[in-house]
C-alpha cells in the first residue's frame, strides 16, 4: 500500500497530470461532490456513499475517459487486476467527484474523480499510467483532457504495463494444455488491408479439435477480438486459415493471443511486437511450424513453413 501511494505522489507530479491541471483551471467547472468509496465493481467503476445524505445522485459512479477490462469476462485476464488496482488506490478513501450530471449506460454518474479537494491528482490518470485502462473519449466535456491522457497510454504502452503487458493470471505453459500455435500473420497485405489480413494456427496434436468459441485477441492501440464460430475445427496436424474483418491487426508493434473457450491464453506472437511495414506479400511466420523462431518471409497460407 505506501508503494501505491508514492506511486500518486510521483505520478501527480508528472508532466501528464501538469497538463491536466493546467486544463482545469482553464475551464468551465462542473459540480462537485464529496464521497467515500464503499466498493469497487471494475476498473472504471465504483459504489460511493456520499458526503451529503440528501444527495439525489446516483451512487453507482463510471469514470469518465476510460475503459477498463470487465472483470466478470471470463475472456479478459485483466478485468481481475484492473479491478484489484483500483481497488487498492480507493476502497474506502474519499474521493472528489465533478460531474455534469450527465448518466451513460445503466443509469451511472460520468463523472472525473480525484483523491483531493484541489482537483490536483486525477484518478483516471493515474489508471491509465500504469495500464490498467485505455483512453476512452466520448463526450465534449472529456475533450481537454484527450492528449494529457493519450500521454500517459503511450508511456504505458511503450513500458508493456497492466493490460498492455502478458496476460498474468491464465497464460499456462503448453505442455498442459491443448498445443495450437500462431503460426503466420499478414499485418500488411499488398494494396489495401481491409478485410485481406489473416491468421494461419497450426495444430500438434493427433486429433482433430474443436476451437469453437475460442479467439484471437490483437493488442496493440486498442484490443480488438475475433470470436471463433461455434461449429470451427481444425484437422489432426493441420492450419487453419482464419480471415479477419476489416482492419483487424496494426502494421507496427502488434502482439496477438490466442485464447481458447475458457480464456486460457495458449500462444501469444513475441512480446516485444512484430512490424510489417512493407506492403507486400510477405508474413511474419514460425519456421519450423510451431517453433519458437519468427522469420519474415514469403507467405505460404494454410501449408507449412519449412526451415
Amino acid at each position: 500500500m505506501r508503494r501505491l501511494f508514492l506511486l500518486v505522489s510521483l505520478i501527480a507530479g508528472s508532466l501528464g497530470i501538469q497538463s491536466i491541471q493546467n486544463v482545469i483551471a482553464s475551464s468551465n467547472q462542473p459540480a462537485t461532490e464529496v464521497a467515500r468509496v464503499i466498493s469497487v465493481v471494475n476498473g472504471d467503476t465504483l459504489d460511493v456513499q456520499y458526503e451529503k445524505s440528501s444527495s439525489k445522485l446516483p451512487t453507482r459512479i463510471r469514470a469518465y475517459l476510460i475503459d477498463a477490462p470487465d472483470s466478470s469476462d471470463s475472456l479478459n485476464c485483466f478485468g481481475p487486476e484492473s479491478k484489484r488496482f483500483t481497488e487498492d488506490l480507493l476502497l474506502n478513501r474519499t474521493i472528489w467527484i465533478s460531474h455534469f450530471n450527465h448518466q451513460g449506460p445503466n443509469d451511472h454518474l460520468l463523472a472525473f474523480i480525484f483523491l483531493d479537494s484541489n482537483l490536483s491528482t486525477l484518478v483516471q490518470a493515474i489508471i491509465v499510467s500504469q495500464g490498467w485502462a485505455r483512453v476512452d473519449v466520448r463526450y465534449a466535456e472529456e475533450l481537454p483532457y484527450r492528449d494529457a491522457l493519450e500521454k500517459l497510454q503511450i508511456d504505458a504502452q511503450n513500458g508493456r504495463r497492466g493490460i498492455w503487458g502478458k496476460c498474468p493470471s491464465t497464460a499456462v505453459p503448453a505442455s498442459e494444455t491443448t498445443r495450437v500455435s500462431i503460426n503466420e500473420l499478414e499485418q500488411n497485405p499488398a494494396g489495401q488491408d481491409t478485410d485481406k489480413e489473416w491468421i494461419e494456427l497450426f495444430n500438434f496434436e493427433d486429433s482433430e479439435l474443436d476451437l469453437g468459441s475460442w479467439s484471437l485477441i490483437a493488442k496493440e492501440g486498442s484490443y480488438r477480438t475475433y470470436n471463433f464460430p461455434t461449429s470451427t475445427k481444425i484437422s489432426a496436424h493441420g492450419f487453419l486459415l482464419i480471415h479477419l474483418p476489416g482492419i483487424f491487426l496494426q502494421n507496427q508493434d502488434e502482439v496477438v493471443e490466442l485464447r481458447n473457450s475458457s480464456g486460457v491464453v495458449l500462444d501469444q506472437t513475441p512480446s516485444a511486437g512484430l512490424d510489417d511495414r512493407y506492403d507486400d506479400n510477405r508474413c511474419w511466420a514460425r519456421v519450423p511450424n510451431g517453433s519458437s523462431q519468427w522469420k519474415f518471409r514469403v507467405c505460404t497460407p494454410g501449408g507449412g513453413n519449412g526451415g
